[in-house]
């Protein structure tokens, strides 16, 4: 509403004015988007606020942080719509230490006042300090919290009797002596104590009730007080006094002294159990004394250092192989400072490494060593496979270009130049070929691979120095221009990429044509970050598509149709859900070499009643984004549980994790809750997550998969290889199985795939981390992953996803088979019949 018409509302405005000045409490008028249109007294004594506010649309974000404005709008906006009334506690710390309970009306209005104001409602807004409430009853929160903590986490057991010796309050330290036989009374101790002991333990009672202090010593022998073994018992008993200062209650605390007695007869048998232990060990233990002299080595230590003189009484570093010099000096470094070093040192003469660690003991040193050579080659054979992979992952193994995670990394550092820049401008072009799928129905993907390449090296020939071409995937290339001077650039460099993309191109005396269809998307006006900017290229792209394709379009707003398809998609997905309309497919994993069916993949599937079979690339990203994903997997999980139950027992269930579930900490609850119910075996379940997980809140992420992994289930990295960092995570967490990636089973049988699946198998070989594959769909694939050393592997040359009837068929057919008699071979015979 225009400040032209704030002279109208003069008459109820004024009205509101002397109604909130009523009011001790900061309050304000507002018209429900943050504008104030009037204020109390207390506004401006209170918070400060000067009243030259009202009626302005630059309050409160001028004082108040973005974040603070933007939970503001949404109450009020919420309270607007809805009517439902606010109250709740927000710290403002621009008004003071608060903190404030924030109470926020709707007040409605006759049709004479929302005629007059031109609202229909009104906000008020009025604020209340409780600060000294809140913390009056946060000290007495924590003084409560303060006396539980100091009588549960007490090692002595703490029991409180009344003066008859009747138990009235026990601590978990005396629950846990107890257990089983609980001493409620003084009759109790008959059971427990010699008759002696007895009359010993009334006469204390007796003290304590007179106001004295009492203590026994229980258990020579030991005495059985509960289930446990026997005990010796330091018992002080002291009268709890009542307001008349008379005792009325008597507190016991019981302190166990077993250990103690047992101490003094572990000491004297610590020495010859060192020993033993020294002697066993499989590190090399020397002692030397304040000269470096040595006075003690096992056995390990003189096989280690391979020296035919006797040893005792030698200098040190005489006796350690490798820098006689740096090892010196590392010894009268812990000498001097009394702290203990480790490092690593390397034997000349033999080449052999040896981790020492040097730690005084007495006045002199103890050095423990050990031989690592084996384990610095294998570290060694494994970062040189890590960097392999990792050069290999960043790079489309066909063409040579960058992959997607490289172009978007490119992308990412062009747009922070551009934004530096005065100016400065970066676009993407998103390259469709056009009738490429017949090429390679036609003449086999032998010829569609090197159309490809020959392709890739045309789209290299048309960029500048500086700008990044990548294949993104089948047929798909991304193009990155950095630095923009104008948009022509980005035009003319499309109409050459058309021009040149149609060019006849001859493979094996076969003349093909393919052509293109491109999208363009200009950072600044069409986005400002990198997902934004391809989104926008590829509806661009689309449009290019429709309309009619070998035409290059520029991302206009208005071409955003397919976004309202993935709106209906996420609205029909959620009444499909509702409905239970979702059915739950099962793909089985085999063993390579029996057929034997290992697993079972439960994979979501939505049979839509008018579109048919709905690809889950097309629902599962929006289950993800509306956070459906949640439900839709507990539901996947309980279900898959409850029919995997009926299975086999040697037949496991793989579940996918997103990384959605992994928030809000209900995880491990819903595994077990699913496990309970459908009484499947923990060691049966096995849940896939990506590295997608890793990524998001590792910390909180990393809890979750070992409270997962406690529940006694198998925890899988799936689409391995695909990742920025995947084998880092392999550290981060033990995982059980490695699932490679599809997309480099489907490149096979080119070099690059093999030798990425060839880094992965040395790598699982390498940790103890069983591997598999999935998509694998030819023979030759099959064959290649064989040779590779991989035993397990899924895909359509097996089964595709079957339903669970039809699963329960074919193992049913198949029961009691071994992999003696042949595996299970009827799921792939079932397989070849879905084909």
């Amino acid at each position: 509403m225009g400040d032209s018409m704030m002279p109208a509302t003069i008459g109820t405005m004024g009205l509101l004015q002397r109604f909130i000045n009523l009011s001790p409490n900061p309050t304000m008028v507002t018209d429900g988007s943050l504008r104030i249109l009037c204020m109390n007294d207390a506004v401006e004594t209170v918070l400060g606020l000067p009243r030259s506010l009202a009626g302005r649309h630059d309050h409160p974000q001028g004082i108040l942080s973005p974040e603070v404005v933007a939970r503001l709008a949404a109450i009020e906006a919420e309270v607007l719509a809805t009517g439902i009334p606010f109250d709740g506690h927000e710290y403002l710390g621009a008004f003071g230490p608060g903190p404030w309970r924030l109470c926020i009306r709707r007040l409605e209005l006759t049709a004479q006042e929302a005629a007059e104001i031109g609202l229909p409602a009104l906000i008020v807004a009025e604020m209340i300090d409780i600060s000294e409430i809140s913390e009056s009853a946060e000290r007495e929160r924590r003084g409560r919290a303060l006396m539980a903590s100091i009588f549960e986490s007490s090692a002595d057991a703490i029991r409180l009797l009344d003066l008859d010796g009747n138990l009235v309050l026990s601590n978990a330290a005396a629950d846990r002596i107890f257990d089983g036989r609980p001493i409620r009374n003084l009759d109790g101790w008959r059971d427990v104590v010699p008759p002696e002991k007895v009359q010993e333990i009334g006469d204390a009672f007796a003290r304590v009730a007179r106001g004295e202090t009492a203590r026994i010593i229980i258990g020579d022998p030991p005495v059985q007080f509960g289930w446990g073994p026997p005990r010796n018992m330091d018992i002080v008993m002291a009268p709890v006094r009542g307001p008349d200062g008379k005792p009325e209650r008597i507190l016991s605390i019981w302190r166990d002294v077993t250990e103690l007695r047992q101490a003094r007869l572990a000491a004297e048998d610590a020495a010859l159990r060192m020993t033993a232990v020294l002697e066993n060990t499989m590190d090399g233990v020397l002692v030397v004394d304040r000269d470096f002299n040595v006075t003690y080595l096992n056995g390990p230590a003189q096989r280690a250092l391979r020296d035919a003189q006797p040893m005792l009484g030698r200098n040190l570093w005489s006796v350690i192989p490798g820098n006689e010099e740096r090892f010196a000096h590392r010894c009268r470094e812990v000498m001097a400072t009394r702290r203990a070093v480790a490092f690593e040192d390397q034997d000349a003469a033999s080449n052999r490494w040896f981790q020492v660690q040097v730690a005084p003991l007495g006045d002199g040193l103890s050095v423990f060593f050990r031989d690592v050579t084996k384990t610095r080659l294998l570290e060694e054979n494994r970062r040189n496979s890590e960097k392999a992979l990792y050069r290999l992952a960043r790079l489309d193994g066909l063409t040579g270009l960058p992959n997607r995670r490289q172009f978007h990394e490119a992308l990412t550092e062009a747009l922070v130049r551009a934004r530096r820049e005065p100016d400065g401008r970066a676009a993407v072009l998103m390259v469709d070929l056009d009738n490429f799928k017949p090429v390679n129905d036609s003449y086999g993907h032998p010829v569609g691979d090197r159309l490809l390449q020959i392709l890739s090296g045309r789209l290299r020939a048309a960029v500048r120095a500086g700008e990044t071409v990548a294949r993104v995937g089948g047929d798909e290339f991304m193009i990155v221009l950095p630095r923009l001077g104008s948009v022509t650039e980005a035009s003319d460099l499309a109409e050459r990429i058309i021009a040149t993309l149609s060019e006849p191109c001859m493979i094996e005396g076969i003349e093909l044509v393919v052509g293109a269809s491109i999208g363009i998307a200009l950072s600044g006006s069409d986005g400002e970050t990198a997902d934004q900017l391809i989104k926008a290229a590829d509806i661009a792209l689309y449009a290019a598509k429709e309309g009619g394709r070998g035409i290059w379009r520029r991302f206009e707003q208005g071409m955003d149709d397919r976004l309202r398809e993935r709106h209906e998609i996420k609205m029909g997905l959620r009444r499909a859900f509702r409905a239970g309309e979702l059915e739950v497919h099962y793909q089985p994993l085999q063993d390579i070499g029996t057929g034997r069916v290992t697993s079972c993949e439960a994979l979501v599937r939505w049979p839509h009643p008018t579109r048919g079979m709905i690809p889950p690339s097309d629902f599962m990203p929006v289950a993800e984004e509306s956070g459906l994903i949640a439900r839709i997997g507990e539901w996947v999980l309980r279900t898959a549980c409850a029919e995997a139950a009926g299975w086999p027992d040697d037949i496991a269930l793989a579940v996918n994790l997103s990384v959605v579930q992994f928030r809000g900490g209900r995880l491990p609850a819903m595994v077990r809750a699913a496990l309970a119910d459908s009484g499947l075996d923990p060691g049966r379940l096995q849940l896939e997550i990506t590295e997608s997980v890793l990524l998001d809140a590792t910390g909180h992420n990393l809890e979750t998969l070992a409270a997962l992994r406690a529940l006694g289930v198998k925890i899988v990295m799936d689409d391995f290889g695909t990742g920025y960092s995947s084998l880092s995570y392999l550290r981060s967490f033990p995982f059980d199985k490695i699932k490679v990636d599809r997309s480099f089973i489907q490149d096979l049988p080119r070099e690059e795939a093999l030798a990425i699946i060839r880094a992965v198998a040395i790598i699982g070989r390498s940790l103890s981390i069983p591997t598999t594959v999935e998509g694998v769909e030819t023979e030759e694939q099959l064959r290649m992953v064989e040779q590779e050393g991989f035993t397990e592997a899924q895909g359509f040359i097996f089964s595709r996803p079957m339903t669970a009837q039809a699963l329960r068929d074919a193992l049913g057919v198949k029961a009691g088979v071994t992999a003696a008699d042949g595996g299970l071979p009827g799921v792939r015979t079932q397989a070849d019949a879905i084909r």
